[in-house]
């Protein structure tokens, strides 16, 4: 319990200090995939990636067909809204939202919420 609120701060240090730099950028970049080489060698090392399902469970081909016509759906949606124009009548759903995280303190906040989900993912 001692490491959680130290924990919790640097990752909050870490998503204030990510949020500074420019989107796309290669600082930006490389502060996305250093949390992601983490959380995957978190989980490579308690075994979480294996082959098959998992817990012997067995998939679900209704869950596996239901995500995939999700994906399918809003893969499209965003495809026919980038493909149409002007970007002002038929916005993507990433222009939509960079008018939001042009401000410091809401990129660093959906920074830490992306970190606390990818944790979420792999705690023990």
């Amino acid at each position: 319990m001692r490491l959680r609120a130290p924990a919790i701060g640097g990752a909050a240090a870490y998503a204030g200090l990510a949020a500074t730099f420019a989107p796309f950028s290669w600082p930006m970049r490389l502060a996305t995939a250093f949390p992601c080489v983490i959380l995957v060698g978190v989980a490579t090392h308690r075994g979480w990636l294996r082959d098959g399902p998992v817990d012997g469970a067995p998939m679900r081909a209704l869950g596996l067909a239901t995500g995939l016509v999700l994906l399918a759906a809003i893969g499209s949606f965003q495809l026919s809204l980038y493909l149409s124009a002007p970007r002002a009548d038929y916005p993507t759903l990433s222009s939509l939202a960079g008018s939001a995280f042009e401000h410091l303190p809401v990129r660093a906040t959906a920074f830490a919420a992306w970190l606390a989900s990818g944790w979420y993912l792999v705690r023990p």
